[in-house]
């Protein structure tokens, strides 16, 4: 379930996971949401409280929170974040373009 109020700044996300398997099962889920221009630019953040950052390819960790400018032909770069909590067990997230005022 998905709710948002018409001129706030977030939304709330509530969602439910059942193993219908014969045997415990880790478990691992990947929420995708396409942030564009003029929010994603150079020099843009990405806010994420981790534990820890791991590269899926031969390339490192450090910097991923920085967006770099647009580069021809380059390949895509992925990372699996173990994130951190709050108290509350949310964690919040973002991507923040200071330069622009916007996030």
């Amino acid at each position: 379930r998905v709710e948002a109020r018409v001129g706030e700044a977030h939304l709330t996300l509530q969602d439910e996971v059942e193993n219908a398997g014969h045997h415990p099962t880790p478990h691992m889920l990947l929420y995708h949401v396409n942030v564009g221009f003029s929010v994603v630019d150079e020099g843009a953040e990405i806010v994420l409280p981790t534990r820890r950052v791991t590269p899926c390819g031969d390339y490192p960790a450090e910097g991923f929170g920085t967006l770099a400018p647009p580069v021809k032909d380059f390949e895509e770069q992925v990372f699996e974040f173990e994130p951190r909590s709050e108290p509350d067990g949310t964690v919040p997230v973002g991507i923040l373009n200071r330069a622009r005022g916007l996030g």
